[in-house]
């Protein structure tokens, strides 16, 4: 069986896009006919079904999002219809992936559909950008829209940068360090076990560990390393379960430098997006509703839920977020006086500006402290190792003098 995906209108007019099993496209489109539809399409499902595509591929596609909402933001601007830009856009796609999924945007388009419910379709597109299209669309305002959320995408594609180039320094590091641990204990220290064995004095406290260490790798090393596989892929089962989620990413939080610099983007990300979103006209808990769909933090989605919740009873956000002490509580106190004077959506604004210079300051000072941070940690791990092996030949030399 097929699956394919069609596209029909009902006895009433109503149009009705959904997927349909059958051996071929004719089989496909009479099943339709026989339930009183008159078919407009029926075509295979696309090999780029959003279905197929994770969260985990989309996070690597931030560039194609933001020049996307960039080029369509210009040529909407200049009084493009959607179709004709889409169909520039697809001539212009660099790859098959990205020419098949604006591809089936402009037939989604062509149908009938709307520019957001194309977009819908493919999980490349956030909740948050796709609700936007659609209340661009609504209030006929969608060339506004589509420059904002360029802006938009433009400036969380640069926070994104940051944020991975400065986790990208502790990765490096671990990995340096396992790798000139095991090949000192592999290569380097076997070579002195002898010499070492031969000493009638007590070895060094460091000398005994080093070699019981490498010991446990001779002896041992199918075990050490199936424990090391196992315990990745523990955490990423534990991770994957909500209540152990939020208590990690709460975590993350609360640590000493990494834990502010996440704050401040955070703060900046949920500013900026609900400036955007109520400037568009999406009602308060709309959209934190979106929000809370689109953060990869599930502390901060828990407490956006809630917050909503509170919203709704009449309470105010800021006396909502303040109590999860997530965010910087300077930028609380500044949302309560947006909210007291009517103008949350110009003080978001300024919220975001705040935020983003804070957290472009931390991340530099970060990133300037990373490299010699790094090469202190590593030097310091090979001078023990030195120490710890030259330690016992020196108080060998020395007795014998």
């Amino acid at each position: 069986m097929t699956k394919y995906e069609y596209v029909a209108r009902d006895i009433e007019g109503n149009t009705e896009r959904g997927t349909v099993e059958a051996e071929s496209k004719k089989e496909a489109a009479g099943r339709l006919i026989d339930r009183g539809m008159f078919v407009i399409e029926v075509r295979e499902t696309s090999s780029y079904s959003p279905s197929l595509l994770t969260s985990f591929e989309a996070f690597f596609h931030s560039r194609d999002i933001m020049m996307f909402c960039r080029e369509m933001s210009v040529m909407v601007s200049a009084g493009m219809n959607i179709v004709d830009c889409l169909e520039l856009l697809k001539r212009e796609a660099g790859d098959e992936w990205k020419r098949g999924i604006i591809e089936d945007m402009s037939r989604d388009v062509q149908n009938g559909g709307s520019l957001s419910e194309a977009m819908k379709r493919h999980k490349i597109f956030s909740p948050t950008l796709v609700a936007l299209v659609g209340a661009g669309e609504m209030s006929g305002t969608l060339d506004e829209i589509l420059e904002r959320l360029a802006v938009y995408t433009e400036k969380r594609h640069e926070t994104r940068e940051k944020l991975i180039t400065i986790m990208a320094y502790p990765f490096v590091l671990l990995v340096t360090m396992i790798m000139v641990g095991f090949f000192v204990l592999s290569f380097i220290l076997p070579t002195f076990a002898g010499l070492f064995a031969s000493i009638s004095a007590e070895l060094p406290l460091p000398t005994r560990i080093l070699l019981g260490a490498q010991e446990v790798i001779v002896n041992h090393g199918v075990a050490v390393l199936i424990l090391a596989l196992m315990i990745p892929v523990l955490i990423v089962f534990m991770y994957k379960k909500e209540e152990y989620r939020v208590k990690f990413d709460r975590t993350l939080l609360r640590l000493p430098v990494v834990g502010a610099l996440m704050s401040y983007m955070e703060t900046t990300r949920l500013a900026g997006t609900l400036s955007v979103m109520l400037s568009s006209g999406i009602v308060l808990d709309r959209a934190l509703t979106i929000l809370s769909d689109t953060t990869g933090n599930h502390f901060i989605r828990r407490a956006l839920l809630l917050a909503r919740g509170d919203v709704q009873k009449g309470r105010t956000l800021s006396s909502s977020l303040r109590r999860w002490g997530i965010f910087p509580s300077s930028m609380m106190e500044l949302m309560a006086t947006g909210e007291e004077t009517g103008e949350l959506e110009m003080t978001l604004g300024k919220i975001e500006k705040f935020c983003r210079m804070e957290a472009d300051n931390m991340a530099d000072r970060l990133k300037a402290l990373a490299a010699p941070t790094a090469l202190i940690i590593i030097g310091g791990m090979v001078g023990l190792i030195v120490f710890a092996i030259a330690m016992p030949i020196i108080d060998t030399v020395t007795a014998f003098s």
